[in-house]
């Protein structure tokens, strides 16, 4: 049986990097680099010490998982971004299992998927995946990469214009979406986006206004705060509308 042999810790910061380095979601297109991921933002993301976390990534260094820069950063390396997407998988085949197998509810699943990610066999993510038909979209509406790393595809498109056309939309009136990326590597802009909490792969959500303010766009992130972005910052970034697999899917 073909096994990975990571530990837990290991495969935690692994897909924490690959979310908030722009890989997921299919955040990236040709020709555009990874984010570099800070120790602040992978310190939230992972609820430890910065201390912890930069102590962590050096060996993930020394392990040939990432490349680390001392105050600038980490990207994932080719076999850093494998293990990863391999966690990724195993999550949303086991979300996608819980929920349709077993009948566990979108608020449910999570946590359970997240205990289960780290039953590292391949064999067995490959026969799951195939028992229930190789899903591409798990009940959330996040894409489930294939064996190989591939995900299907996913529109991007900057928040403005987003928001612009799912107000188009008869009967519309929540849209979701993934922060992917950003059109511009503006350090204001990455500062302001820091202090309101919003990283790349933060969940968003707008509710559709009859009369919405002028020049500025009002979202929910992670579901918990309310934030306010002036309309230059919404262009700037760029977004992935979650697919509707179901209509109540959480996020």
């Amino acid at each position: 049986m073909r096994m990975l042999t990571q530990t837990r810790s290991t495969e935690n910061y692994l897909k924490a990097i690959y979310r908030l380095s722009g890989l997921d979601f299919g955040g990236l297109r040709s020709g555009e680099l990874p984010y570099s991921v800070g120790t602040n933002d992978l310190a939230v993301e992972l609820q430890a010490k910065a201390s912890s976390v930069t102590d962590m990534l050096l060996k993930l260094a020394e392990r040939g998982y990432v490349d680390y820069v001392p105050y600038q950063g980490a990207v994932l390396t080719p076999s850093g971004i494998y293990l990863a997407y391999q966690v990724v998988r195993r999550h949303r085949l086991w979300e996608y299992f819980l929920a349709h197998r077993l009948g566990f509810s979108a608020n449910e699943i999570h946590d359970l998927a997240e205990e289960m990610e780290h039953v590292r066999s391949l064999t067995l993510t490959d026969r799951l995946a195939e028992f229930l038909g190789q899903p591409q979209w798990d009940p959330h509406g996040d894409p489930i990469p294939a064996a190989d790393g591939q995900m299907p595809a996913m529109e991007r498109e900057s928040l403005w214009d987003a928001m612009n056309r799912v107000s188009q939309q008869e009967g519309a009136t929540v849209a979701k979406f993934n922060l992917c990326g950003l059109s511009s590597r503006d350090p204001e802009l990455i500062k302001g986006l820091q202090s309101l909490g919003m990283r790349i792969g933060a969940s968003l959500q707008w509710t559709v206004q009859v009369h919405p303010p002028e020049g500025q766009a009002v979202l929910t992130v992670y579901g918990l705060k309310q934030v306010v972005l002036p309309s230059a910052w919404a262009k700037a970034l760029w977004v992935v509308q979650k697919h509707p697999y179901h209509e109540d899917s959480a996020l």
